[in-house]
């Protein structure tokens, strides 16, 4: 590693390991079949592992090593979440539901290097696996043991068959999600989903979008190091905020107005990501621009602020869509088709770690980042044309009219409410005691 970029090697260090092993998150889907509790379990027992691994790691060959191990584990958690997310909320809220799971994921590797690196400037490297070791085993182990319960639905119907089959009864959906017995799939298995025709395109500007802004994470210590900025390592760690307050803005926002989108077109899946595929559209490549060249003239730092900021806003708007929208029409495969998407994700981000670095010294920042919106630009503009031919083929002829006719009464509030309720009846009953369950039926 050249010493004129010590910043540019603590972001490999840090954002790399987590890179490889989340590309590995579609090896992880088996949540789908063992359970929730279970995949939470064994992550969190890989997690501290690999977490007092890295506190005892003689080299940064090892170190590295064990962080990519460590980061298995998060995978498995961003993987898991997923799943759970399409266990307990209806469709009509899986967007909201995104978005306000997805900002850990986004604002994580953000603030972890900057409490990160005061720990380890005042007490070494080594303090940041000991706080993680720590909160882990003393915070997020016993809050999974004590608080978080099974909530996979065969699961969750099945245990409750057995022990209460009255209550079963009072569930809609029981006899469907008995139908569907989940099955243990090959690591492999859930790549095939990138493959289908209404994930492909959307799954491709999830990759750009998300690997343009890994490649301005990248970038930016380097740039932050050098004059006109010369700023202290410990002034970039807080420079970073402003992308970190972009994924607590956007995340939600992109959720919400998928949830208002779908239930306005109930009648087409893809139209939840109207919204999110407009800020991919216009405002990612608007923001690429603003970054590029404010850093190419070295304006006044405020210019790349609000670039690094635009291009964090329009990430995190279309990324709950996205996961909202693939857990809609993959109900039983909602992680492993999540994993799937978050292993191209971080494939892409991982490769543009490295290209950025060439691509910023050969063309510099202007030209790169104007490359970058490009490909973007087009990108997104496939996904809007197969959005458009979604809409089209079903509102563009009789067959919506059909089916309003032979479904008067069907709007998506109501077929949402329907849903909500029975999801809700089936986790609330589950957590019950077999005393109280009977006791409901016999009072209905």
């Amino acid at each position: 590693m050249p010493p004129s970029e010590p910043a540019f090697g603590c972001v490999l260090i840090t954002l790399l390991p987590d890179c490889i092993s989340l590309t590995l998150s579609a090896c992880l889907p088996q949540a789908d079949k063992f359970g929730r509790r279970i995949a939470y379990a064994c992550s969190t027992v890989l997690f501290l592992g690999t977490s007092l691994a890295c506190i005892f790691a003689p080299n940064i060959a090892v170190l590295v090593a064990f962080r990519a191990l460590q980061g298995l584990a998060v995978a498995s958690y961003n993987t898991t979440g997923q799943g759970v997310i399409a266990d307990v909320f209806p469709p009509h809220m899986r967007g909201t539901a995104s978005g306000l799971f997805m900002i850990p994921l986004l604002v994580g590797p953000l603030l972890g290097p900057l409490l990160g690196g005061v720990l380890s400037q005042v007490w070494g490297w080594r303090s940041t696996f000991i706080c993680l070791v720590v909160f882990c085993g003393g915070v997020v182990a016993p809050l999974l043991a004590v608080l978080v319960p099974e909530t996979h639905q065969y699961r969750v119907v099945r245990t409750l068959s057995r022990t209460d089959p009255a209550a079963v009864k009072l569930i809609a959906e029981a006899e469907g999600i008995l139908s569907r017995r989940p099955t243990f799939a090959a690591p492999w298995v859930p790549l095939k989903y990138l493959t289908e025709r209404d994930i492909v395109p959307y799954a491709l500007l999830t990759m750009s979008s998300f690997g343009v802004m890994f490649a301005s994470l990248t970038e930016w210590p380097v740039k932050m190091s050098q004059p006109p900025y010369s700023l202290s390592e410990a002034m970039i760690g807080v420079s970073y905020l402003a992308m970190g307050v972009a994924g607590f803005v956007g995340s939600p926002l992109g959720g919400r107005a998928s949830d208002v989108t779908a239930a306005k077109w109930n009648l087409v899946p893809q139209a939840r990501l109207i919204a999110n595929v407009a800020a991919a559209l216009v405002i990612m490549p608007a923001g690429l621009l603003l970054y590029g060249w404010t850093l190419h003239y070295n304006t006044h730092i405020v210019g790349p602020l609000v670039g690094h900021f635009v291009i964090g806003v329009a990430s995190a708007a279309y990324l709950p869509g996205l996961f909202g929208y693939i857990s809609t029409i993959k109900q039983q495969n909602a992680s492993a088709a999540a994993a799937a998407v978050q292993a191209s994700m971080f494939v892409i981000a991982a490769v543009l770690i490295y290209a950025s670095v060439a691509g910023v010294q050969s063309l510099g920042f202007g030209w790169f980042f104007t490359l970058l919106a490009f490909i973007q630009l087009l990108i997104a503009v496939i996904a809007a044309l197969c959005l458009w031919r979604s809409f089209s083929r079903v509102y563009g002829g009789t067959r919506v009219r059909r089916q309003q006719q032979q479904q008067p009464g069907l709007v998506a509030g109501d077929s949402g409410l329907k849903m909500m309720h029975s999801r809700v009846e089936l986790l609330q009953t589950a957590s019950d005691d077999r005393g109280a369950a009977r006791d409901s039926v016999s009072a209905v």
